[in-house]
Formats: C-alpha cells, structure tokens, sequence
C-alpha cells in the first residue's frame, strides 16, 4: 500500500573467516571451528521459511568474484523484495528470531553493508533509459492454490 510500501533490501556481505559467536548463545556451532560462510548458511536454513511466510523473496544473490576498484572486501550481495515494513518486523517479532539472527551476526564483519531502496530500477543505461518499477507479488494462500510460495517471483512493469 501506499502508506506501507515494498522495498529492495540489499546486503553488501563480507564473511568473517572465523565466525565470532557471543557468550549469550548456545550453540553446537560453538563446539568446533565454524567460518562466517558456515555461520551464514545456517542462518539461512533457519530463516527462510519464516522469509517466505511473510511474503519476502530473493530474486537473486550474487557471489562476488572480483572487485574492480576500491578495497574490495565484500564476498556476496544479496537481494530481496519484502513487500512492506509492517511485514519486516512481523518477521523479526516472531518466536526465536533473535536467535536466528544471531548466527546472521556471527557470521559477518563490520565491513558488510545493508541498505534498503524503492523498488525502482533502471534497467539499461547504455540504450534508451526506461525505468522500471519492481512489483512484489504476494505468495498465493494455500486455500487458493497448490504451487509453493517460491514460485512467486518479483516481476517488471515499465512505469
């Protein structure tokens, strides 16, 4: 809606090598050796189910193979479509979540960046300019439909 909007949310991460857990957190990944990336994955396992419940999805992830200019530092970006703030902090409000985030925060360095944007993209800047609006579509209820939430992908509309 208007007064809750979707946005982009983008995650610039750098992956400790090593993840860093806190003493409040009890964790079998404490036991061993765990890196960043491990820490990362778990976190992922446990958190995406809960994304896909509140509508949020990941049109893509990117591994970041070089960096060009700059000190570099970032391993891999990630996008995802969340169709409105209200849904957001549903989400984290949920049982455990603080937990699950923990491994989140574990798993990166100070260095990884978040930011969060309209779902406005421009989509070629070498030809004609075109904007483009980046339209969530909601996962169907389970009353109304027999496909999986995931199916549901982020689509483009020129504005």
């Amino acid at each position: 809606s208007d007064n809750d909007p979707s946005f982009v949310y983008m995650d610039l991460l750098d992956f400790r090598s090593s993840a860093m857990y806190n003493n409040d957190i009890t964790s079998n990944f404490r036991t061993k050796k765990t890196t960043g990336r491990e820490a990362m994955e778990l976190f992922d396992e446990l958190s995406s189910a809960r994304k896909s419940d509140f509508g949020i999805r990941a049109p893509a992830w990117f591994e970041v193979a070089v960096t060009v200019k700059g000190k570099g530092g970032i391993d891999e970006i990630r996008l995802e479509m969340v169709p409105s703030l209200s849904s957001y902090i549903q989400l984290l409000r949920t049982p455990d979540s603080g937990k699950i985030w923990k491994h989140q925060e574990a798993a990166l360095s100070e260095k990884s960046l978040y930011v969060v944007s309209s779902p406005t993209v421009v989509t070629n800047l070498y030809d004609k300019i075109q904007d483009t609006t980046l339209t969530h579509t909601p996962p169907p209820s389970a009353a109304t439909s027999s496909l999986p939430p995931t199916t549901n992908y982020p689509t483009f509309s020129p504005s």
